[in-house]
């Protein structure tokens, strides 16, 4: 109880991960606004509206709850929500297999940034799942070789991009202790 309090009581220093995180945040509702904006006045793809909307209120949930709930709660359980949104349109949106992925993958690098220890590497396997999943889904129809072929970029991507964001980010935090308990 006391260490949540503590952490509830900061000073008016701001952590960087929970800067980027709400900025990424701002970025993300500004753009579902616009793109719901377009859905509507096209009337291209009226199944999606409601996952933009939904999509708009998890975004304005989390920015909610960033200062009232700890960082590390909110962006585990806001990522995973997002996560499994992602994952259903990508499963039952046809023709937006490239644009789930890459917001898989990007969820990935957000998880690597700003989330500490279980949580990271819960994310990253969520994530990691719901890619396969969703790079998988035509499994029956297509050829396993194609389907394979497709996932190879996407998995390097996310290789490189989420993984190593990750490895490169604890390896920074454990340099930075280290630093800290010598000083």
């Amino acid at each position: 109880m006391k260490k949540w309090l503590k952490s509830q009581i900061q000073d008016e220093v701001e952590n960087i991960e929970e800067v980027f995180f709400r900025t990424l945040l701002i970025i993300s509702l500004v753009s579902s606004f616009i793109i719901l904006f377009f859905d509507v006045m096209l009337k291209e793809e009226p199944n999606l509206i409601g996952l933009h909307i939904l999509f708009i209120g998890i975004v304005i949930l989390t920015l909610y709850f960033l200062k009232k709930v700890m960082f590390h709660y909110v962006t585990v359980v806001s990522i995973g929500l997002l996560d499994v949104l992602f994952t259903y349109r990508g499963l039952f949106a046809d023709g937006y297999l490239q644009i789930t992925a890459i917001l898989l993958i990007t969820l990935g690098f957000i998880s690597s940034l700003i989330t500490r220890g279980s949580g990271r590497v819960f994310l990253k396997a969520m994530v990691a799942f719901s890619l396969v999943i969703v790079l998988f889904r035509e499994y029956k129809q297509v050829d396993p070789a194609m389907l394979i072929r497709q996932a190879i970029p996407y998995g390097v991507i996310y290789l490189i991009v989420a993984i190593f964001s990750g490895i490169l980010k604890s390896r920074y935090e454990r340099s930075s202790q280290s630093k800290e308990s010598q000083d």
